[in-house]
């Protein structure tokens, strides 16, 4: 039988089909961020029991540690590939790690016991103040204040409309997110006639990421402005006439069954924070039962073996950030429909702040603004979150470290405290540096397009177009050459590197176990005596990391495969 999986590297997805043999696909270099073991996420569905399983460097040395014994293997943190062989060969034989999701309570860790400092989790909080809670593979770990208190979130609310607006697209209310908002609200069509009805033009797209220019003269699509007129006219154009929900009505109709119920919440959310009469729209919501929507995300919008929202809105929320090339807009205002509220601000234009590269689906991810600086410099590229009042009340994610932070009513007043709060989290989880960008040579996501990558040559440096480009041959590149008794090889793979190298290549095809039943013969695998049964074998893996450095030397990107077509080490019955 077989499973699909996908390889999520910093925002980008790529799929390939495995077995239930565990095959892997993954890209490999020093130099690369797609080698930096903690930005890797293995998504599993079909029959598997685990429908996620996270790896990063401490769990696969905490791993490799634990098999030294068994495997007569030597320390796995020596060596970069190890890891990752004996990674997948204890999954292949010992099954699947569980993926834990809170039920109607949190189950709780100790910090430590999920890689946590205790005392520096308390200095972060004396920080930011207020009240939270922190939540790391699925547990609680952390919490300060009283994190079940319910209360108004304000702009953070934000994600929740655009997670529905999908929903709405993926139970066919709304043909699709380029659908015309008119449609629903015909009064747009009437409005600007000097302007040439420009907002009869206005899309969901353009609304659920504030480029829609509504209440100002520049036409949808061209210009940013976070305006929080044109956030009420989506909110009530989604839930009160795409929905067909009523204020009194909306928590019970949308909110709760189709979000809040399915992940479980504790605290009774709302979209009347302060009632009816009051900024209706606006979310009330306690920091643990935000954790659990930032769980959905992390997770791809699974939620314990259910999919509640498709994948590829789950990935898109905030891997497409609005680019710099769309400028912010300017202060002109222009004609709004008759009684357009508010969902807050009172100002007329409203245009409260630039999207910074980093504005994707009514989320704030860490991208780069037009000068190359980092929306957060202390935290990973993959963070994003949702964030209130200038971030005094916010919940943000951080993949690569499983993490989430949910907070209210701190004294956190902008993106440097934001980041600073942040800096003070990642000294509390253990060997952060790896999740971190910024060695020169290395390979990373752009910003503004994250299915691209991007070479950054120097410190400082924003980064360059980076093609990935090389031979597809020869897959039996580690066993080319002949056998040696100790089980390395005679070959000629230190010449081939070298050819490689003058070509302007940069990347090589290469696969660890070709035998049973792969393309190779019997001695195709990295094994003693080349069986799986026992260890592997630490002086073929000593001449592998000979050719490996000479690769990482000349920039030259491992594409490394686990296991070859059909290769199947263990029979798992299927």
């Amino acid at each position: 039988m077989t499973s699909r999986t996908s390889v999520t590297i910093t925002g980008t997805t790529y799929r390939c089909g495995l077995s239930r043999t565990m095959q892997f696909c993954v890209l490999y270099s020093p130099f690369c961020e797609c080698g930096r073991l903690a930005h890797l996420t293995f998504s599993f569905c079909g029959d598997w029991t685990a429908d996620r399983i996270r790896v990063d460097r401490g769990v696969i040395e905490m791993m490799c540690r634990l098999m030294h014994r068994q495997l007569g293997a030597r320390d796995m943190t020596r060596s970069r590939i190890s890891p990752l062989v004996l990674f997948a060969i204890a999954l292949s034989a010992h099954g699947q790690v569980p993926t834990v999701y809170p039920g109607r309570e949190w189950a709780a860790k100790q910090p430590a016991e999920i890689g946590l400092s205790a005392e520096k989790l308390k200095a972060f909080s004396d920080y930011v103040g207020g009240f939270g809670c922190v939540v790391r593979h699925g547990y609680m770990i952390y919490a300060w204040g009283d994190p079940s208190q319910r209360m108004d979130v304000a702009s953070a609310a934000k994600p929740a409309y655009a997670h529905l607006l999908f929903k709405a697209v993926e139970d066919k209310r709304i043909a699709d997110l380029d659908e015309l908002v008119c449609i629903w609200e015909p009064r747009l069509k009437g409005i600007n006639e000097s302007l040439g009805y420009k907002d009869a033009r206005i899309t969901w797209r353009h609304m659920a990421n504030q480029v829609s220019c509504y209440g100002l003269i520049e036409k949808p699509g061209t210009a940013y402005a976070y305006n929080d007129w044109q956030m009420a006219l989506l909110w009530d154009t989604l839930f009160t006439k795409v929905y067909g929900a009523t204020y009194s009505n909306v928590d019970s109709q949308v909110l709760h069954p189709l979000l809040t119920d399915l992940i479980g919440c504790q605290d009774d959310p709302t979209f009347m924070a302060f009632g009816e009469q009051d900024r209706p729209g606006r979310l009330s919501i306690s920091p643990r039962d935000f954790a659990r929507f930032g769980l959905l995300y992390l997770r791809g919008g699974m939620w314990d073996g259910k999919q509640l929202l498709g994948p590829e809105h789950a990935q898109m929320a905030m891997t497409s950030p609005v680019p710099n090339t769309i400028p912010r807009a300017g202060n002109e205002p222009a004609e709004m429909i008759p009684g357009q509220r508010t969902m807050g601000s009172k100002i007329i234009p409203d245009n409260q702040t630039d999207h910074m590269g980093s504005y994707s689906w009514l989320w704030w991810i860490n991208g780069m603004d037009r000068e190359g600086k980092r929306h957060w410099a202390n935290a990973p590229v993959d963070t994003y979150g949702c964030f209130g009042h200038g971030g005094k009340r916010a919940m943000i994610v951080l993949p690569g470290m499983d993490l989430i932070v949910s907070w209210n009513n701190t004294r956190i007043d902008g993106r440097e405290m934001e980041n600073a709060a942040l800096g003070l989290l990642l000294e509390a989880v253990a060997n952060t540096r790896s999740l971190m960008e910024g060695d020169p040579g290395r390979i990373t996501v752009d910003p503004e397009h994250p299915q691209w990558p991007r070479h950054i040559l120097s410190d400082g440096d924003t980064g360059h177009a980076f093609f990935m480009c090389g031979p597809g041959d020869p897959e039996g590149f580690l066993y080319r050459g002949t056998l040696n008794p100790d089980g390395t090889r005679a070959g000629d793979q230190m010449q081939l590197i070298q050819k490689l190298k003058g070509t302007g290549a940069n990347c090589l095809y290469l696969m660890a176990v070709r035998s049973h039943g792969g393309d190779g013969d019997s001695t195709h695998n990295p094994f003693i005596d080349h069986d799986p049964a026992k260890a592997v074998n630490p002086n073929v893996l000593d001449q592998w990391e000979g050719w490996f450095t000479e690769m990482d030397h000349n920039r030259i990107v491992i594409y490394f495969f686990i296991y070859d077509d059909s290769a199947r080490l263990w029979n798992t019955g299927d």
